[in-house]
């Protein structure tokens, strides 16, 4: 009986003339690159999702298990992404709320990543056919086209604000996949690189859902690349590619967990897949514009979408060419075909007919499918002119970085970049809003009307525009169009907490107290965590003479919030008023432990005391 022997390996792609020191050189360029053109966002104030993910995000406070365990509503960023929300939890351990290890961990991924990329292209450079082109150039092309990638402009959304790092980290999983596959073809320990690969796949859907397309692409480069056809790609590595599609399991999981990611993803959620897929037609050509001339760049798109498809017909002609064009490549000319699908392939989960309804379009998408654009145009260069290129993509580079520099500069306040964000969508009611509220904690509530009332031009029925227009009001001392403008934003959104709590204060100002008491009590029973609805009720019946009634929501109060002085004031001057006098003089006491400077306490604390001297004499 013969004996079978295991056959080796195919043979490595001819080496490459970079020695191990250049390669980490090249790497340290890079790093350093991404550091100066990144150097002035450490201080950027979190933006956007960034505070829902991050202070408003209980399962970040502490750095065990629950942190694997992200909420599954009101926490956008981190919804179905426990690693995400796990990275966010090691930096609220090192700075809690501070931006700056936020920012630093953000720039670290996105060097990770970039490290990554030089690997798998160096490697892909050196492998047939394209090592006949480029292989003798194989380091220098994969260090520029990696070197204008991490510069480029387009990608600041993803490294400057802090929760977008879940495309940088995804990329990682991404690249990292991708690049023990490559050794895994030329090495005798391939089981161990594709276990490597597989690893990559489960960690990175629990990062971002965009992982699930892996599998898909690898199987592309390896026919591409490597086998030469499907049927030889599929009976060489069946089990591994079956491996890394086991890996959708765990995503399904996380996806039904989070009720389609806070039900902000999927169909039903009162947004048309045909508005949204003629929506995308447009959203895609203009990211291809912006990796050409990424000017402007826009921080939030808003979730509008198209309805007619006349109003795009051009960009879904063209992008109808450019995906048949990718699907003739791929069966003509598989390499080309390659750089193309991993565009729209990577694309197609927030890029197709499924909703997402809080962003329509968005710049932070095009974090990985830009490294295909960048090979293609630095290749088809390099295939023309040579070793002259190199020049070109140093100039572009250093251009790339001043433009990313500057482009950071918007972020370094909220009113700078919300400013700039409505001049260059002046029809988006969200730049506006955002702008307003930026200008109200400014406290510049004359410009912020202004903001607010285009916001309400371009939607009645924005409640929370109402809202803040009524808090303007009321700082400009206009109660009564506070009162109208609140009870506007009550009418449109019943369950709008803010909106009940400040009508409330609003009719206290104006001493109307029964109405002040409903809404206090309202916003109480929208949100029994809204402590100061209970301040402002149990305040509102010690008011009227209720201080019985008082006692219940007052006590409710303190049990969210065992330290609040002005709910200890109030619930001591209640059960004063009940002679209740020995637990009165106990609020007072915590009230002053809590706060030595509370005038209130210590009058009433005093008045007490006086009224027991006179009483004992």
């Amino acid at each position: 009986m013969q004996r079978r022997t295991k056959t080796a390996p195919p043979a490595p792609p001819r080496a490459s003339p970079a020695s191990g020191g250049m390669i980490l050189l090249a790497a340290m360029i890079i790093a350093l690159a991404a550091f100066m053109a990144y150097r002035n966002t450490f201080t950027v104030p979190f933006y956007f999702d960034d505070r829902q993910a991050i202070t408003d995000n209980d399962s970040i406070k502490h750095l065990n298990l629950d942190a694997l365990n992200p909420p599954s509503e009101h926490v956008a960023g981190v919804i179905g992404r426990p690693l995400v929300n796990l990275s966010l939890a090691i930096n609220y351990a090192i700075s809690g709320d501070k931006v700056e290890s936020y920012h630093e961990l953000n720039l670290i991924f996105h060097v990770l990543a970039s490290w990554l990329l030089l690997g798998v292209l160096r490697r892909t450079l050196l492998r047939s056919p394209l090592a006949e082109s480029f292989g003798e150039a194989a380091l220098p092309l994969a260090f520029f086209i990696t070197l204008l990638w991490a510069m480029h402009p387009l990608l600041t959304e993803t490294v400057t604000c802090a929760v977008q790092r879940d495309e940088s980290m995804v990329a990682i999983f991404y690249l990292l996949a991708f690049y023990c596959f490559v050794r895994s073809v030329d090495s005798l320990r391939e089981k161990w690189w594709q276990a490597g690969a597989i690893a990559a796949c489960f960690l990175g859907v629990a990062t971002k859902e965009v992982m699930v397309t892996a599998p898909l692409l690898i199987l592309l480069y390896d026919r591409a690349l490597v086998a030469g056809t499907f049927r030889a790609a599929w009976m060489a590595r069946r089990r591994f590619y079956a491996s890394m599609v086991a890996s959708w399991i765990p995503l399904e999981l996380l996806m039904l967990s989070s009720g389609q990611r806070g039900g902000t993803v999927g169909f039903g959620l009162g947004m048309s897949p045909w508005a949204y897929a003629l929506k995308q037609c447009e959203a895609i050509i203009h990211y291809l514009r912006l990796a050409f001339w990424p000017h402007p760049l826009v921080l939030d798109y808003g979730t509008d979408v198209v309805h007619n498809i006349s109003a795009v017909w051009w960009q879904a002609l063209l992008l109808t060419l450019l995906v048949a064009g990718t699907i003739y490549a791929l069966w003509k000319k598989p390499v080309l075909g390659l750089a193309g699908a991993w565009v729209f392939v990577i694309l197609a989960p927030s890029s197709s007919i499924v909703p997402l309804t809080t962003q329509t379009e968005a710049e932070h998408r095009m974090y990985l499918p830009l490294m295909a654009i960048v090979v293609l145009v630095v290749l088809t260069v390099y295939a023309e002119v040579g070793r002259r290129s190199y020049a070109l993509w140093l100039l572009l580079a250093v251009a790339f970085g001043f433009a990313t520099f500057s482009r950071n500069a918007d972020y370094r306040t909220e009113l700078t970049m919300w400013t700039v964000t409505a001049q260059e969508r002046p029809d988006s009611v969200r730049a506006h809003y955002n702008l307003a509220c930026a200008m109200i904690a400014k406290d510049d509530y004359r410009h912020a009307e202004d903001e607010l009332i285009q916001a309400l031009k371009l939607d009645p029925d924005y409640a929370d525009a109402h809202c803040n227009l009524g808090l303007c009001a009321t700082r400009l001392g206009d109660q009564k169009r506070a009162i109208a403008e609140y009870r506007v934003a009550t009418q449109i959104d019943p369950d709008n907490v803010q909106s009940h709590y400040n009508l409330a204060c609003a009719y206290v100002e104006l001493e109307k107290m029964p109405s002040a008491m409903g809404h206090f009590r309202t916003a109480a029973q929208l949100d029994p965590s809204y402590g100061d609805a209970f301040v402002g009720y149990g305040t509102a019946l010690v008011d009227m003479k209720q201080p019985a009634q008082a006692i219940k929501p007052l006590e409710d109060g303190l049990k969210l919030e065992p330290d609040n002085t002005a709910l200890l004031d109030n619930y001591g001057s209640a059960l004063l008023s009940l002679n209740r006098r020995a637990e009165a003089e106990g609020a007072f006491s915590r009230a002053l432990e809590a706060n030595p400077s509370d005038t209130d306490a210590q009058r009433n604390l005093d008045d007490m005391k006086q009224a027991k001297g006179s009483g004992e004499n």
